[in-house]
């Protein structure tokens, strides 16, 4: 394995992060002005079924494959076989269930919006088996190129539907629009095409490593998504609203981490077959990113008020306190992502789906605990049980690797220390111009932090 793949993945995912993100930034800027808070918290209704449709979908087959050291026709056959079943047969849940959800909620708009989003699930299925070809030849560049074409094309359409008057229907239309671009182009480049044949055995062997990954991250992600729904149902779809433009402007950073972590590192980590080699890579892998993960949520931590002001304007400051807990909630989740990944590399899957399962566990008796008491309860318990996700994956992961959770403490807690304290240099720093304040308060944070980590020696400047 050598270092310039790390590098060339790194940027080339780091490039596509930072353009998919950007998009992100630019469609909640726009979109949020166009838009109300209701349209955001239907979507953040049924943006579980979606999330959790395409994890079961996938069903860590692509992962294995990834892994694997020598790949066939038949085993991407099986997988896309596999892909288009099962699409087609949660998507007919759906169609199914969106009139009840609808009357769940008592919004019976959420039957159609539910029917139409659930197209994606359906074009995703095509894409996977190209995807994980072009992630095996670690064509980052190309992928990102995708992403970025495709993601201006969609934001273009729910920008000119908004302006029409087309309300949430331009979120939708986004996502749809998006996904189809996307996957035309891979299908085109990666030069798969789609061959008859189902393999009982190559679906058994991607299957047993897929099934614990497929298991834990639907437990991750109906725990992080769910939040939305419990708002939404026990205090209002206004409050709902708040809540998911929070979350997206969270997971601009989580997903911007986890796409490098995920797409970067796990291929090429899997590949390395000498243990002490494997171990000393995380750990300077997991110092530097780590690193990297509490000086970014730091930094949006500090000017917060601005980005929403700046991103979506006045009617929106209620978001604040929010997004503040969700930015912590973000950290613990993106620093334990480093960790989960370790023993996904390692293929200790079944260690990662007890994991999820005793964090859900948790998640679930926190929220029965919290709802009772409001909206402010549950997103503290949220926060609680993220903090317990990072400290469980340290420690089991360290395990595996011989990396304490003391040892990774000590290695984050001089920056950590450091970007609380330019916390309290920040926060009464007030200008009657928003973006003046944005200015000021990143440079101060930028000179303090650098000058600091300078100074602490753990950041080395090379002439």
């Amino acid at each position: 394995m050598k270092l310039n793949l790390i590098q060339k993945g790194l940027f080339w995912n780091s490039f596509a992060s930072i353009t998919k993100y950007g998009l992100s930034f630019i469609a909640i800027m726009v979109l949020a002005r166009m838009l109300t808070p209701d349209d955001y918290g239907l979507i953040g209704i049924i943006s579980i079924f979606i999330s959790l449709a395409e994890v079961v979908i996938d069903a860590g087959l692509s992962g294995a494959l990834v892994k694997k050291q020598n790949v066939k026709d038949i085993d991407y056959s099986t997988l896309t076989f596999y892909n288009l079943g099962v699409s087609v047969l949660l998507y007919l849940i759906y169609f199914m269930m969106a009139s009840w959800i609808a009357k769940f909620y008592d919004r019976l708009i959420l039957t159609d919006l539910i029917r139409l989003y659930s197209i994606v699930i359906l074009i995703h299925a095509f894409v996977i088996a190209p995807r994980t070809i072009l992630i095996k030849q670690l064509r980052f560049k190309l992928l990102s190129m995708i992403n970025l074409l495709s993601g201006v094309v969609g934001l273009s359409v729910a920008i000119i539907l908004a302006y029409c008057g087309y309300g949430v229907y331009s979120l939708i239309w986004q996502y749809i629009v998006t996904a189809v671009i996307s996957s035309v182009l891979i299908y085109k480049y990666s030069y798969y095409r789609i061959k008859w044949g189902f393999s009982v055995s190559s679906f058994k062997e991607q299957f047993s490593f897929g099934i614990n990954t497929t298991l834990a991250t639907s437990l991750k992600t109906f725990q992080e998504n769910i939040y939305s729904n419990i708002v939404a149902k026990y205090s209002s779809i206004t409050q709902a609203g708040y809540y998911t433009q929070a979350d997206k402007l969270t997971k601009v950073l989580i997903g911007f981490f986890f796409n490098m972590i995920d797409t970067t590192f796990f291929p090429i980590l899997s590949q390395e077959k000498n243990h002490n080699q494997f171990c000393d890579r995380v750990k300077s892998v997991n110092l530097k990113m780590g690193i990297a993960i509490i000086l970014a949520f730091g930094l949006t931590y500090s000017v917060s008020e601005e980005l929403i002001l700046i991103l979506l304007g006045e009617k929106w400051i209620e978001v604040k306190w929010t997004l503040k807990m969700l930015l912590l909630v973000g950290l613990c989740i993106s620093a334990s992502n480093l960790n989960r990944n370790v023993l996904k590399s390692l293929g200790v899957t079944f260690s990662i789906l007890k994991s999820e399962f005793y964090i859900f566990i948790l998640g679930v008796l926190l929220l029965l605990f919290t709802v009772s008491y409001g909206y402010e309860w549950i997103v503290l318990g949220y926060l609680l049980c993220s903090i317990v996700r990072f400290f469980y994956f340290a420690y089991l992961s360290g395990r595996q690797i011989g990396y304490t959770i003391k040892e990774q403490l000590l290695g984050y807690l001089p920056v950590l220390t450091v970007v609380v304290i330019s916390q309290f240099l920040i926060c009464d720093i007030q200008s009657s111009n928003v973006v003046i304040s944005l200015v000021v308060k990143t440079l101060i944070y930028m000179i303090f932090v650098g000058v600091s980590l300078f100074a602490l020696k753990i950041v080395k400047i090379n002439n």
